[in-house]
């Protein structure tokens, strides 16, 4: 395993034991109750998105056009809950949104490429194959740790308090080292990546946090939000890593994550300085 899946694993189950940590069963089970934002959630991560990739595809070399199928189909993104709790957002329904889509996703990840028609060259990777890595990695380092602090959570409730913050930090540290990383180590190999590509790139990132601004005013518009923009890029880099089996693949999904964590961080410190306006309920939906 390399350093860069570690930190990806790392960084996966310490926001989601951070997130059971802070949760109480009920909380998931409200967001349930309403479903239209989970609804709302799931169209533009399950549909929407990878419509739009599919139909931006002719523009894009193979691996860039994989990449961003894979970003569109895997789903909302771990770190999801974690910018949701930084701008005091509604982390339940981020949550709940995370897990719903990503056990979906075990179904409509292998559909959306079968339907996509992807026959890329070098790329021989079959749908049980796809789909059985996803479920692993989604049981392991999402589902896991997220029930593991939930239980921690009914049992030590002031210990689970202690030891949320822990992890919260944890996972922050744990990002930002992985965007110096790909930065500095990746860097160079993104220069060579076409200008058109970037442009498609950065046209798709910012559409996902420009369209559920129509929401904000929402108590569930921040989790929405962040439930679109933030992609599960963990789960499509180790597809590309251990199924695909591709540097090229692996390349353009980092260069989705720094175009998608390049928009993220000052858009959060926005939100947050404006988190009072935007609506800040952190449990109710």
């Amino acid at each position: 395993m390399s350093l860069q899946d570690a930190l990806i694993i790392v960084l996966i189950a310490s926001v989601m034991l951070s997130m059971g940590l802070s949760l109480k069963p009920q909380q998931l089970w409200q967001a349930l109750q309403r479903p239209r934002p989970l609804l709302m959630i799931l169209g533009i991560n399950l549909v929407a998105l990878p419509l739009l990739a599919i139909l931006l595809a002719p523009l894009l070399s193979a691996e860039m056009a994989l990449a961003l199928l894979l970003a569109g189909a895997c789903g909302v993104g771990s770190t999801a809950p974690l910018f949701t709790a930084n701008v005091r957002g509604n982390i339940a329904l981020a949550t709940a949104a995370l897990v719903i889509s990503g056990f979906i996703c075990l179904l409509t990840l292998p559909l959306t490429l079968a339907l996509a028609g992807f026959e890329l060259q070098g790329f021989t990777a079959s749908v049980s194959a796809i789909a059985w890595q996803a479920f692993v990695t989604m049981l392991l380092w999402q589902v896991l740790p997220l029930l593991l602090g939930m239980l921690c959570h009914y049992y030590w409730p002031a210990r689970a308090e202690y030891w949320a913050a822990r992890f919260k930090w944890l996972g922050n540290v744990t990002l930002g080292v992985l965007i110096v990383g790909i930065t500095a180590t990746q860097g160079h190999l993104m220069l060579a990546i076409p200008a058109l590509e970037w442009a498609v790139l950065l046209l798709l990132v910012a559409a996902t946090y420009l369209v559920p601004l129509f929401w904000q005013q929402q108590s569930w518009g921040t989790a929405l939000l962040f439930c679109s923009c933030t992609r599960n890029l963990n789960l499509a880099l180790l597809l590309a890593s251990q199924v695909f089996v591709s540097n090229g693949l692996i390349l353009a999904i980092l260069s989705y994550a720094f175009v998608m964590y390049l928009l993220l961080l000052p858009f959060t410190l926005w939100l947050r300085k404006n988190a009072k306006p935007m609506g800040t309920a952190s449990a109710s939906v």
